[in-house]
């Protein structure tokens, strides 16, 4: 179920259906069985003293196993713990793991005492990693969301959202190289035929994209006609959303980034979208 490395770089594995973490030979034919009788493993971390934690999902608590094996112990049991599954471990040794009921991220310092870190909605689904200092978790509802640091209190989608969409503007995320320019503009080009616009190509109820103006590039919808789209705006800027009236939007040219998060269904009951790119581009001042 859930994998994590030790110091020597050995794999050490949950096993759901046995109740038990095993460490993988480092020539992969066999296995050690490590700690037995937990009861639903699924995460697993390891911290730098080489003793191994795991999620039980099963009775709601952290276990410890000793580094060279033996009998798993309770190290964490809270009412916070509903159904852990992710587990990682942060580089001051404090542990982390996200509820798959109830959606919540929580801390354990290293005497076990467990309290609330940060919310993820809909809930884990067991893949909880941390690195360069910053979580990665991945949600039930299929998203991939990223927090701004491990020192941070509660979980930030807008923040996490900008920052998946920074590259596009420049190509570049933490000073790597993520996307060529010429790719970023190709993708931002309209990619349908004849160069229709998509409300040439037909209306829906539950269309992003309600004024003309807007084509289809590789990913989301690109303004071809400012004057098309009856708002301010620039041509070439890249945007889409979701069901529930959530959007966001690139305009290369102004340098903006506009990020929209909401829960009102379907996305045409209220026009909050250009309602928000008109007070965004109203704000400008040269």
């Amino acid at each position: 179920s859930g994998n994590a490395w030790d110091e020597q770089g050995r794999l050490i594995q949950s096993n759901i259906r046995a109740g038990a973490v095993v460490r993988i030979d480092t020539d992969g034919d066999g296995f050690t069985t490590l700690g037995t009788g937990i009861t639903g493993p699924i995460g697993v971390a390891v911290k730098a003293s080489g003793e191994i934690f795991v999620a039980a999902c099963g009775s709601n608590q952290i276990m410890r196993v000793p580094a060279n094996g033996g009998v798993a112990m309770v190290f964490a049991s809270s009412s916070l713990l509903n159904c852990p599954n992710g587990l990682t471990v942060d580089d001051q040794g404090n542990l982390y793991t996200v509820n798959f009921r109830g959606g919540g991220m929580l801390r354990i310092d290293a005497a076990g005492q467990v309290s609330f870190f940060a919310n993820i909605p809909g809930g884990g689904n067991g893949h909880l990693t941390f690195g360069n200092d910053r979580f990665y978790v991945s949600s039930r509802s299929g998203e991939v969301v990223r927090d701004a640091s491990a020192r941070e209190r509660g979980w930030n989608w807008v923040g996490a959202w900008l920052h998946w969409l920074y590259p596009l503007r420049g190509g570049t995320l933490d000073g790597a190289r993520i996307i060529s320019p010429k790719t970023w503009e190709f993708m931002r080009q309209n990619h349908l035929p004849g160069g229709q616009t998509i409300r040439d190509m037909g209306r829906s109820l539950f269309s992003e994209v309600i004024t003309g103006g807007t084509g289809f590039g590789l990913g989301g919808s690109v303004v071809t006609d400012v004057v098309g789209t009856q708002q301010p705006g620039s041509e070439g800027t890249f945007s889409w959303g979701g069901l529930a009236s959530t959007f966001f939007w690139i305009d290369p040219e102004e340098e903006i980034i506009g990020i929209q998060m909401t829960q009102l269904m379907p996305s045409s009951t209220y026009p909050m979208r250009p309602q928000f790119q008109q007070l965004a581009y109203s704000a400008i001042d040269w």
